[in-house]
């Protein structure tokens, strides 16, 4: 698995994380951010309340269909996460 690039994610507007344009070469991907504080995953409408929480030092796997795009957004502070794209389509992790 390599870091195909890092995004910094704020409050504030969902920032694109991934979809098959923005990171070619397949669609298994992993998400992770190591900061203290709490990144939610989701469409273009995510908000801090309806995301799915990536918490502290977290991490989450899966496989994208190629339509799909994942965005992501903070609630208070601006976070840094690194986007991998993996070989991988196994079962979707989370930590």
């Amino acid at each position: 698995m390599a870091i195909a690039y890092r995004k910094a994610v704020g409050p504030g507007s969902p920032v694109l994380l991934a979809d098959m344009v923005t990171l070619p070469g397949g669609p298994a991907i992993a998400i992770h951010h190591q900061g203290s504080g709490n990144v939610y995953i989701g469409d273009s409408t995510v908000t801090a309340s309806t995301g799915f929480n990536i918490g502290s030092d977290g991490h989450v796997s899966f496989v994208i269909d190629g339509s799909e795009s994942v965005y992501g957004i903070t609630s208070t502070t601006t976070l840094t996460v690194q986007v991998f794209r993996t070989n991988s389509s196994s079962t979707p992790t989370h930590s």
